[in-house]
């Protein structure tokens, strides 16, 4: 069978199906590309592996919330160098990884690298209100109106309070005796 050679390009007569480069020495060239990229970017690989986990092992604590679910990984990111190509570097040190739709795929175009108050609005049970015709996470709302969230929460989830009571009621004034 004849194949190309992805190091140096060079077609070659494969021994076996396994065998992917032409010689040993792009073998080991390849390997090294690889390794270097990973001490460069330890964080993603990081970030990488623990994703292939949740998805993949069974035995890993999150599996039930994602490989349990369905969530798969798209097929070219079993290649951490593809994965980097894709979703790039961690912008900072408070960016994790994201997926936009929550019950997609670890896909280009679904996956992002997110702060976690980004991620904190993009839960599955994350409560969205819609009020005057905006949609938006009661955290985002309360943010919104400089309203304390444990105050909209309780309003709302202990008193029964709606939503347009909860953000327009004044704040109740002790009377000390």
């Amino acid at each position: 069978m004849t194949l190309t050679c992805p190091r140096c390009e060079s077609p070659f007569q494969a021994e076996h199906r396994n065998q992917k480069f032409c010689c040993a020495s792009c073998y080991h060239l390849s390997r090294k590309n690889k390794t270097s990229v990973r001490k460069e970017h330890l964080v993603e690989y990081h970030v990488w592996r623990e994703m292939r986990q949740r998805c993949l092992n069974q035995r890993n604590k999150n599996w039930p919330y994602y490989g349990g679910r369905g969530i798969q990984i798209h097929s070219a990111w079993n290649s951490f160098e593809l994965f980097f190509k894709n979703i790039g570097p961690r912008p900072s040190s408070l960016h994790t990884l994201e997926r936009k739709n929550n019950s997609g795929d670890y896909e280009p175009g679904n996956v992002c690298w997110a702060t976690r108050e980004v991620q904190a609005n993009n839960r599955r049970s994350t409560i969205r209100i819609t009020h005057d015709g905006v949609t938006m996470t009661r955290a985002e709302w309360a943010r919104k109106l400089g309203i304390p969230y444990f105050t909209l929460r309780s309003r709302m989830d202990n008193y029964g309070w709606s939503f347009a009571q909860a953000i327009t009621m004044q704040r109740w004034k002790r009377i000390r005796k």
